[in-house]
């Protein structure tokens, strides 16, 4: 597994839509288990009623609900990152308190 950095991370969000490799960095997982959000998030569209519009990507929007991302405290801490505020250290602790 690779973490990424909160600008990185930042980056990936603003997509309207997620791939697995987008799944796999923002949980820091492995393909099996993104592979499983995804089919997760899939089935909750469908539960919905709703229809996706194609079969490899799923909407950042259900992958920040589901992961429980805090788009908020990201923005800030890559902010920092950008500024050098934020070093190394501090960067694997802040990204692993999602």
């Amino acid at each position: 597994m690779m973490s990424i950095s909160n600008v990185e991370m930042l980056e990936i969000l603003a997509k309207p839509w997620a791939r697995i490799k987008d799944i796999e960095l923002l949980a820091d997982c492995k393909e099996t288990k993104a592979c499983k959000i995804k089919k997760q998030i899939e089935n909750k569209i469908r539960q919905s009623g709703k229809l996706l519009p194609m079969d490899k990507v799923v909407p950042m929007e259900m992958v920040v609900k589901e992961l429980q991302i805090n788009e908020k405290r990201i923005e800030r801490y890559a902010r920092l990152e950008a500024e050098g505020l934020l070093k190394k250290a501090d960067l694997a602790e802040s990204t692993s308190n999602n």
